[in-house]
């Protein structure tokens, strides 16, 4: 591994943490809101378990990438999956911001590892075409 890429996934981690953080809060401030006695069915928690398991995949993906030194293949479609998210919920602002900023994470934490990783012929291919 080169001093370039450690750095570059160090700071991609960086992201991935505050993002990972920053999602953590606007989940509890969901949930807090929510009277525990009352249990209904609750479309928006369906919606984020499906983006949970996405992420989950993209990081195994990358991390299987990283022990193998590797780039990843092509990640699930997160972004698609977090644009579909309700905007109707009262806290859904917060929620939308901790997602977009995890998925920018997570795709960014791919493109480094396509740029650094890839055999030199295919340095030139645009990752963004994965998102």
């Amino acid at each position: 591994m080169t001093r370039a890429l450690a750095q570059a996934l160090v700071s991609a981690g960086h992201r991935l943490a505050l993002a990972t953080l920053a999602l953590e809060a606007a989940v509890d401030a969901h949930h807090s809101g929510r009277d525990p006695a009352v249990v209904r069915p609750d479309a928006f928690q369906a919606q984020l378990e499906h983006f949970a398991d996405m992420v989950r995949q993209a990081a195994a993906q990358l991390a299987a990438g990283v022990r193998r030194m590797r780039p990843p293949g092509p990640l699930p479609p997160l972004r698609e999956v977090q644009s579909r998210l309700p905007r109707d919920q009262a806290d859904a602002g917060a929620l939308l911001v901790a997602t977009d900023g995890l998925v920018d994470a997570l795709n960014t934490t791919a493109d480094i590892m396509r740029r650094y990783l890839s055999p030199a012929g295919d340095s030139g291919k645009s990752a963004s075409a994965t998102r």
